[in-house]
């Protein structure tokens, strides 16, 4: 019989030994232990909070009405804004987003009200604030529409009021003086803690509420507005996403907001609503940026815009929240 040596012996075995470890590797073994180990891993790491859906397409969306303050000169104004004395709204190019060469900075002067016409300390100056008109695409009885905009709030940004809030996102209609608004709860500190819904045609809908849902600080960040507009209480919609995520909604008189602890809560409104529009015949017919700062603001500084955009039909909205919202959505508007 042939005989082999201890030498030759084992340098077979260490080539068998090296060709099952290399068809483990690649075929994940002889058992599904390995791929069983790897789905139990998973499931322990908690999940994302999933991205509005489907995602957009760059260049598919186009909003109805778009001002991106990109691609301009250091220093000029822009419609629907004021700039007198180093204070109000003007282009920049020292903070802008990716992409784009300059943004609209809006700034207010310590003590100022931002007013420059209504106001008392904020006379000689531009107002805080911008004004986007809707013009011919007022939003009438039964018609949505949803404003979005991008906004950096740098980290030195004071927001303390005097009554605990900013006002920060205002809508206004065709019959009264009066606004529907979004504003930055501050619950008396110099930091965002929530946000409040308000109605100055029915405060009946006043919601202030802590969130987890607030603005980041030296980043751009997307906002975004929904009102349907109706006379009815029951038919009227107003819906809210800050950071691109929903934030809250009154829809008729049902009430849906994330808390601090990104919890999603649910209430009723004893009134039973509260109509977007105050009357019939009524439109939504603007969009107020900030504007007066109740009890002066608390030092000079400044907020940078981008990109306020509007758009009013549902059917070509490229975003759908988590709960199944339709929007623009963050990655709509590049």
């Amino acid at each position: 019989m042939k005989r082999y040596s201890i030498a030759r012996i084992f340098t077979a075995l260490t080539f068998l030994l090296s060709l099952v470890l290399l068809f483990q590797n690649c075929s994940g073994g002889f058992n599904s232990s390995k791929n069983s180990d790897a789905a139990s891993v998973s499931s322990s790491v908690p999940s994302p909070t999933p991205a509005p859906s489907p995602a957009p397409i760059a260049g598919a969306f186009t909003p109805l009405f778009q001002d991106s303050f990109s691609n301009l000169p250091v220093g000029q104004t822009v419609a629907g804004a004021s700039y007198t004395n180093g204070y109000g709204a003007i282009t920049t190019q020292s903070i802008h987003r990716p992409g784009h060469t300059s943004s609209l900075a809006i700034s207010i002067k310590q003590g100022s009200d931002g007013d420059p016409a209504g106001g008392d300390t904020g006379t000689g100056m531009g107002g805080f604030g911008v004004d986007v008109g809707f013009d011919s695409n007022q939003v009438t009885e039964g018609q949505s529409i949803w404003i979005g905009l991008w906004i950096y709030f740098p980290s030195t940004f004071n927001v303390l009021t005097n009554d605990g809030y900013l006002k920060f996102l205002r809508v206004c209609n065709s019959a009264t003086a009066q606004k529907t608004d979004v504003e930055i709860f501050n619950n008396g500190t110099t930091s965002q803690q929530g946000w409040l819904h308000n109605d100055e045609n029915d405060t009946s809908g006043f919601l202030s509420f802590g969130s987890k849902n607030i603005l980041p600080r030296d980043q751009w960040t997307w906002v975004e507005l929904q009102m349907t507009a109706s006379a009815n209480k029951s038919t009227s919609v107003r819906r809210f996403w800050a950071n691109g995520k929903f934030t809250f909604e009154i829809n008729g008189n049902a009430v849906k907001y994330i808390d601090t602890n990104g919890t999603l809560q649910t209430t009723t409104l004893a009134s039973g609503g509260v109509a977007t529009l105050p009357a019939a015949g009524a439109s939504l017919n603007e969009l107020m940026l900030f504007t007066y700062w109740n009890g002066y603001a608390p030092q000079s500084q400044t907020v940078y815009v981008s990109d306020i955009v509007y758009h009013k039909n549902a059917a070509t909205l490229p975003a759908v929240d988590t709960y199944g919202n339709k929007m623009m959505g963050p990655s709509a508007i590049p």
